[in-house]
């Protein structure tokens, strides 16, 4: 069975597409696709970007995305996404185990969260300085054409 890595290559090469059209196209960077078709995964330092990289990807060649990307969790491990529940019944020593790894989920999810949240604040603040500034403008030129006309 090939590879996740493989099975791109072998299409992309297939269609007669080099990776700078494919990076060019997905807005991909090209050492980026390299390593997805290499199957070196660690040089994508999240697995969220994997699997978002491998779904357009695969989507880009023609080919059944879900599968790749069902391919690389099996490869992989799909450590984001543990389910307590998985543990529930087995032994004291692996739940608890869960049970940490799921807390550090939850505070990396938390921090993204609050950085998220913080970042949209500063946009919104901007837009709003924008708006009134305009607002502003639209005003002083409506008293003047009323003053001077």
């Amino acid at each position: 069975m090939a590879t996740v890595g493989e099975e791109l290559r072998r299409e992309r090469q297939r269609r007669g597409i080099t990776l700078q059209d494919a990076a060019n196209a997905l807005h991909i960077r090209i050492n980026y696709l390299s390593a997805l078709e290499s199957d070196q995964y660690k040089e994508i330092k999240a697995s969220l970007f994997c699997k978002g990289f491998i779904r357009n990807y695969a989507q880009y060649l023609g080919l059944d995305a879900n599968r790749l990307v069902a391919n690389y969790e099996n490869v992989v491990g799909d450590h984001a996404s543990i389910s307590i529940k998985r543990y529930i019944g087995k032994s004291p020593r692996e739940t608890k185990e869960a049970l940490e790894q799921h807390k550090k989920v939850q505070e990396k999810k938390e921090e993204l969260t609050r950085r998220g949240r913080r970042e949209r604040r500063r946009q919104t603040a901007n837009q709003e300085r924008v708006f009134l500034g305009i607002l502003l403008i639209i005003i002083v030129l409506f008293f003047c054409w009323l003053f001077l006309v």
